[in-house]
């Protein structure tokens, strides 16, 4: 896939899932918006892990945009380290979260939606930035500094991340509605 490919992608999916996060909690009460889900999080923890997680992602990659050369139009080429994050962060993987990137024990306001929303426009703007620019330019993961990584790999992460929890935003906010 091209960078140009793969930017656009993350653009369009970013708005979906705005979209679709936004739907899936309408008319929650802040209750059912703070209850866990047969021993799983709230939804407003999902929202509160989304970013927490994306946050220094987002970071990164906007420090490393300022480094990258340009774009030479070849193909994305994911890194080891971006493969296993890619695949480890898909809907069906069943990843450990790390302990820093669990949720505080709290009721969250929905204000949790707007943090969020923030975010996937800050993912937006720098998607739309990192056109034409080489995102095989190397970087270091936010959270395990030794693993290195790539643009792509960062943008792929956040996107797939992203739709996995977009789906338990979804299925959790049915079930809180319907108890």
């Amino acid at each position: 896939m091209k960078a140009e490919e793969l930017l656009a992608g993350v653009v369009a999916r970013s708005g979906e899932h705005e979209s679709r996060a936004i739907a899936a909690i309408e008319g929650l009460t802040d209750a059912q918006f703070n209850m866990p889900i047969d021993g799983e999080w709230s939804v407003a923890k999902v929202f509160k892990h989304l970013c927490l997680a994306d946050g220094p992602y987002l970071d990164a990659a906007e420090s490393a945009l300022e480094k990258a050369g340009a774009d030479k139009g070849g193909e994305v080429k994911h890194t080891l380290v971006g493969k296993l994050l890619i695949r480890g962060s898909a809907k069906k993987a069943n990843t450990p979260v790390p302990n820093f990137l669990i949720p505080e024990d709290l009721d969250y306001s929905k204000d949790i939606v707007d943090e969020w929303q923030a975010v996937k426009v800050r993912l937006r703007e720098l998607s739309e930035r990192a056109k034409g620019y080489d995102l095989s330019h190397g970087v270091r993961n936010p959270f395990i500094k030794m693993f290195r990584m790539n643009l792509g790999d960062l943008f792929a992460v956040i996107d797939v991340h992203t739709e996995r929890h977009i789906c338990q935003i979804e299925e959790r906010a049915k079930i809180a509605r319907a108890k």
